[in-house]
């Protein structure tokens, strides 16, 4: 077991580092000013007896006991480091002094978290380590540009001169959940503006390009850097190597979000790299590590922050409701106080209205929720408070690994997906969530004589929903009604689309099923109650279909 210090350990990757590390039984201490990081971000690891938060500029010197040292601290937007970029420029240079001081005192190791932006706007491509970069030294990006390679030269020179053990990785363009809604990057412009309907702004023709690595594969490359081989200091590149233009990235986020934003063009800012890509070799050699996330994710960055009511719910609630993710699997009966309670899981709750009052509705029963919003797990904590519910837990995670990681074959009683993905898509079909691998996966779970219960208010996608449910050999659909599909056309048949260098599959039919009567829908069960949304559209002539199914 080590005792490790990350500075800007509250950060998008911070959070990761700090929850990977914890799952291995380190003793963490988080250093952060809170000024890019957020106490939200670690939130969910709070009840951890092995976690320490201090806050703390790194530009001050730092007197502690640690045996590891992650320096992230540096704000690594555009948007936050030209806000004061004499503040980015000494978070870099005088952070990297106090952290290299820190570890020659306690002879501790320490990785230093460098960036791709040391390769400026390379002319050599993909970049080797080698590659000395072309960097404008006086430019508007140069406070963050110029801090990290002085950061660089401070951590070899110490290396040299003081015999201290170094790491250093230069990571390239990272995504993932907790990534800052307005912190101007890439990755977070487009599916804000995409969600709010706004124009998705792309800056010059588009075809400059950045490689985009999801922040689960960054995390593991870094721990495995600074637990590799005594002598090996880097640097070494982290990212992944495959390469999407911005116009590329831009019709990617429309297609996945369905949304009606027009792309336009403005002048390119001065001293933007046209390309970025990194050449992993060296990464592949000594850390074994490559990149293995190329999946959609199922589920997309929402903006909001929460309330103060909403956090005070977090703080004062999450250590007794909140499960931390974690890459085994839960002991359900553990989690809920040793209750043999028969165990539904819900997914994608929002703000946890309809779930809280199912709970208090069905006291017999244990209920398991995932919501990956902050916001939504804050407000449900405080129903949860309000309302007495002891028969509910929490886990703020993506979906899709918390079922393959977390939970056993054949453990649940019930699955509960409500309203998902609900951004209508006219012009094609394709769904983040409901397609015939995600059914598999959910069935995999449930307990034979189990029942899975979905509901949308999009009569599209619950046509969708029907034909891929009523395919899989497993279940058996409740309803006792036939019906035609309607929504679909022989236009829709199926096939599959090319975007961005990799195949996407999209939910199309067949003529068989379009030809077909199918079992169709049920009447809203009465645990479900109707939502104030539910409520208005009903009002207005909309429709909300549920489908029961019981696994065979």
């Amino acid at each position: 077991m080590n005792k490790i210090l990350i500075t800007g350990g509250a950060g998008f990757l911070g959070s990761h580092l700090t929850e990977k590390l914890l799952k291995e039984g380190n003793d963490v201490l988080v250093v952060d000013n809170y000024f890019t990081g957020s106490k939200e971000n670690v939130a969910h690891l709070l009840s951890n007896p092995r976690l320490e938060l201090m806050r703390h500029d790194v530009t001050f010197p730092l007197y502690v006991e640690t045996n590891q040292i992650y320096n992230l601290a540096c704000p690594a937007s555009p948007v936050h480091y030209q806000y004061d970029p004499v503040q980015t420029t000494k978070t870099s240079v005088h952070g990297a002094i106090n952290m290299l001081g820190l570890a020659k005192r306690t002879r501790a190791r320490i990785l230093q978290a460098s960036t791709s932006e040391v390769y400026g706007d390379p002319e050599v491509h993909p970049q080797p380590e080698e590659y000395w970069g072309k960097v404008n030294p006086i430019g508007i990006r140069s406070c963050y540009d110029e801090g990290k390679r002085c950061a660089e030269t401070l951590f070899f020179d110490y290396n040299r001169q003081h015999n201290l053990d170094i790491k250093v990785v230069r990571i390239f363009n990272t995504y993932g959940p907790r990534m800052h809604p307005n912190d101007g990057r890439v990755v977070s412009n487009f599916i804000v503006q995409a969600l709010q309907g706004k124009d998705i702004t792309i800056y010059g023709d588009g075809q400059q390009t950045r490689s985009f690595c999801y922040v689960d594969d960054l995390i593991d490359a870094m721990v495995r850097m600074m637990n590799s081989e005594e002598g090996f200091t880097g640097p070494v590149n982290i990212g992944n190597p495959g390469e999407f233009t911005m116009l590329q990235l831009a019709e990617t986020v429309l297609r996945l979000s369905g949304s009606k934003s027009k792309i336009i063009h403005q002048p390119l800012p001065s001293d933007d790299p046209k390309q970025r890509q990194p050449n992993i070799e060296l990464a592949k050699a000594k850390l074994g590590w490559e990149k293995h996330f190329d999946r959609i994710r199922s589920f997309v960055l929402r903006a909001g922050r929460t309330t103060a009511g909403q956090q005070r719910a977090i703080d004062e609630l999450g250590p007794q409701f909140l499960v931390q993710f974690q890459d085994k699997v839960l002991c359900l009966k553990e989690t809920f106080g040793g209750s043999t309670n028969p165990k539904i899981l819900e997914i994608g709750f929002g703000m946890g209205e309809t779930t809280a009052k199912i709970a208090a509705l069905r006291s017999d029963d244990d209920f398991l929720a995932i919501e990956v919003h902050p916001p939504g797990v804050g407000a449900l904590l405080k129903l949860i408070g309000e309302n007495n519910l002891t028969n509910l837990r929490l886990i703020r995670h993506d979906a899709v690994e918390v079922l393959e990681k977390m939970i056993a074959p054949n453990s649940l009683d019930g699955i509960h997906i409500y309203f998902a993905d609900p951004w209508h898509k006219k012009r094609h079909h394709k769904r983040r969530l409901i397609q015939a691998s995600f059914v598999k996966l959910l069935v995999s779970r449930l307990k034979p004589g189990a029942y899975l219960h979905l509901a949308t208010d999009w009569h599209n996608y619950a046509e969708q929903m029907l034909l891929v449910l009523n395919a899989e050999s497993d279940l058996e659909n409740t309803s006792t009604e036939k019906i035609r599909i309607e929504t679909f056309s022989a236009t829709d048949v199926a096939g599959e689309i090319k975007l961005a260098k990799e195949s996407f599959k999209e939910f199309k039919p067949t003529l068989e099923q379009l030809d077909a009567r199918h079992s169709g829908y049920v009447e809203r069960p009465v645990y479900r109650p109707i939502t104030k949304f539910e409520n208005r559209g009903l009002k207005l002539g909309h429709g909300v279909w549920d489908l029961v199914y019981k696994k065979k």
